[in-house]
């Protein structure tokens, strides 16, 4: 892996980030502004860095706008990390110098999540999302 990411981290950042190092299943709760994106940024490149088959994974927001912010906040971290953006439909799939991919993808479509095996998954706004979108998620990675 090519680069280094540099940033300071606000206590609940740190909790979140050493709770997904113990746990399988975290939820980072907090206000407007609690940094709970960035934090899932840190955590999607450590995953990255860890590099786990099937070597890809998710960060899913409910809807496409939602997605932004998040992708955002992955590149500005380690811009450096990434080998090669590549075009599928609408959306964008980085491949990391490592063999990982990170994909962005939104829930408005559960249909569309099907099928994939992971290595992990982030979901941004979870409180949006659906029961059955939660349970296809459990299975991509579970899976």
């Amino acid at each position: 892996m090519r680069g280094a990411i540099t940033t300071r981290v606000l206590p609940r950042q740190y909790e979140f980030l050493k709770a997904c190092q113990e746990k399988r299943y975290v939820a980072f709760v907090g206000g407007i502004q609690s940094g709970k994106t960035t934090s899932a940024a840190l955590q999607a490149w450590i995953e990255v860095a860890r590099n786990r088959p099937p070597h890809r994974g998710w960060i899913v927001a409910p809807t496409y706008q939602l997605s932004e912010v998040p992708e955002r906040d992955f590149v500005a971290l380690m811009p450096e990390g990434i080998k090669r953006i590549r075009r599928e439909n609408q959306r964008l799939i980085y491949e990391l110098y490592n063999g990982h991919t990170v994909e962005f993808k939104t829930a408005e479509d559960p249909d569309k999540l099907r099928g994939e095996r992971l290595a992990w998954v982030h979901v941004e706004e979870a409180a949006q999302l659906t029961r059955e979108v939660v349970d296809i998620l459990y299975g991509r990675v579970l899976a």
